[in-house]
């Protein structure tokens, strides 16, 4: 498991992880030596001779203590607590606030494996579990699981202390005690055994499914209504969520009734020696109990402590595996990243198959150049956006191979130079100016060009409509907006980066007709004007006559026609 986890933290973390091991170690000692001033105090003040039978037995016998003394060592012993707490609070600020950001450090490399994996390997990835991961994994991880982990190690060497100091004094009452609380510890792990295995496979499988259902909630809400079945959606996130809340609050419980459940057997432990002790009328009693009364407000917390820390590691361990299949995700970058071209991308030999019995594309030769205007048609599922996914380098070919002005494209990676243009494009939760410019600063933006696009694909009059203009606010994937709005804003977004080549896939087919064959007449003038290649797939044969050439996708082949 150390290993794992190891793989799972950067290096750079790991050495600030040891060093807040070796600090809560330290403080936890820390914690053990104020007990340790305590019971002195307490049988000071209980009785003074009962204090010195206690020294005797160390082997001090001229030792006498006056009650100034007494009251100095008092005010010590609360200026020493106030300080102990002290550094324990700023101790714990650091801690927790180290294991938060290396919570983010993990999201944020979770979600850079993501973004930077190939399109493939995105299209099987359910987005309910990388929400998980991103959002709760990361987090379980650092401040449920390191955290128990550096927490069972320090309570254990404390323990191992505590023990040896009641041995060298009380050997017969603490080999039973240690049986006593051995035993009934062992009979709560084993007990709450099975509740680890189903709280550590729950947290995955609920957390997940929750998300799943609520983003299906979210993104098909139309769907949803239209179907009258809100009901059941609504049912089916509640069923999940449910679990998810049960096995949460079976944990809290857990946490919280440990220490209860070993106060109480340490009250009987106490309440038994204490009868037996006023029957003796044994000080040596009396002063055994008040010593192990004083040494229980360590040793009962310090169990809990470790009990809750196995709790939480079993409970918690599915974080490891998910988190290392995140980090051992391999991501190829091109070496050199292709951002221009300035004479042709070659596509020679192309096939592509998602497997043996599904080939898409076979044998494709496709060439196109700077300037150039291009169709490609076809019947629905053929496989025209597969082609493009490959051209521009989403989806590595079968066999080919794919160049750009002579250059070989070894590691796929999306081609910098291209902008493209879904059937079905996508708003991001932002403004309107943000969809457009897609992170540039304010200092970057060029208005000017963003009012030529928007004027001449017919959007200035709806953004003049919004109170806020381009700063208005959208939502994620947006109603308020008509699919052939959503589809010109995406190619005002398109062209704004000034593409050296623009790939349309299906990108006006919600336009009505006379409005398509002005966006395609304003794409042919932009187009000759900066010597921008334009590649359009598209069933509307009236668009055919803006193409230098036309190609249709059939049979696994790309042909031109003539």
């Amino acid at each position: 498991m150390l290993k794992q986890i190891l793989n799972i933290v950067p290096k750079k973390k790991q050495k600030a992880l040891t060093f807040f091991f070796i600090k809560s170690l330290l403080l936890n000692i820390l914690d053990l030596v104020s007990i340790a001033y305590l019971i002195p105090i307490i049988t000071l003040l209980l009785d003074k001779e009962k204090f010195y039978l206690i020294l005797s037995k160390i082997g001090i016998t001229s030792l006498s203590i006056s009650d100034n003394s007494i009251r100095i060592v008092i005010l010590f012993l609360i200026i020493f607590y106030i300080i102990k707490n002290i550094i324990y609070i700023r101790f714990n600020k650091k801690f927790f606030n180290f294991l938060y950001n290396l919570s983010n450090t993990l999201s944020v490399r979770a979600i850079k494996k993501f973004i930077n994996k190939d399109f493939l390997f995105y299209q099987k990835q359910n987005k309910g579990n990388i929400i998980n991961i991103v959002m709760k994994v990361t987090g379980d991880f650092c401040c449920k699981l390191l955290h128990s982990i550096i927490l069972l190690f320090c309570e254990i060497i404390v323990l191992f202390i505590v023990v040896g100091f009641l041995l060298y004094f009380y050997p017969k009452f603490t080999l039973i005690a240690l049986l006593v609380l051995g035993l009934f510890s062992l009979i709560i792990y084993y007990k709450k055994k099975s509740d680890f295995n189903i709280i550590n496979t729950t947290y995955n499988e609920s957390q997940t499914k929750a998300n799943s259902q609520l983003i299906n909630i979210l993104d098909g809400f139309l769907e949803i209504k239209s179907s009258n079945n809100e009901e059941y959606f609504v049912n089916s996130f509640d069923k999940n969520n449910i679990k998810l809340n049960k096995v949460t609050a079976l944990l809290v419980s857990s946490s919280f009734n440990y220490s209860k459940y070993l106060e109480i057997t340490l009250i009987i432990c106490l309440g038994i020696l204490t009868y037996f002790s006023f029957i003796s009328s044994s000080n040596a009693n009396i002063i055994l109990i008040s010593t192990l009364a004083a040494l229980g407000f360590k040793l009962v917390p310090s169990l809990s402590k470790i009990l809750n820390a196995i709790t939480h590691i079993k409970s918690h361990s599915y974080t490891i595996k998910m988190l290392n299949d995140i980090h051992n995700v391999e991501v190829q970058k091109t070496a050199m990243p292709i951002s221009e071209f300035s004479s042709e991308v070659s596509l020679k030999n192309i096939s592509f198959d998602y497997s043996v019995d599904t080939q898409i594309l076979d044998t494709i030769n496709f060439k196109i150049k700077p300037g150039d205007f291009l169709g490609i048609t076809g019947v629905s599922g053929i496989g025209k956006t597969t082609f493009l996914y490959v051209m521009m380098g989403l989806v590595k070919p079968t066999k080919g191979k794919i160049t750009v002005d002579g250059n070989l494209l070894n590691n796929m990676s999306f081609l910098q130079f291209i902008s493209y243009v879904p059937q079905q494009p996508f708003l991001l939760s932002g403004t309107l100016l943000e969809n457009i410019t897609m992170g540039q600063t304010e200092d970057e933006i060029d208005y000017e060009y963003i009012n030529f696009l928007f004027e001449k694909l017919e959007l200035t009059e709806i953004v003049n409509e919004l109170p806020e203009k381009y700063l208005a606010h959208i939502q994620h994937d947006s109603l308020r907006f008509s699919g052939g709005q959503k589809q010109r804003i995406s190619i005002v977004r398109a062209l704004y980066s000034k593409p050296k080549l623009l790939i349309l896939d299906e990108a006006t087919n919600q336009q009505n007709s006379p409005l398509e064959l002005r966006i395609f007449e304003f794409l042919k003038e932009i187009s000759e004007e900066n010597n921008m290649a334009i590649l359009s797939v598209s069933h509307n044969d009236n668009l055919s006559h803006f193409y230098s050439e036309t190609f249709i996708l059939e049979n696994k082949k790309l042909i031109l026609l003539e």
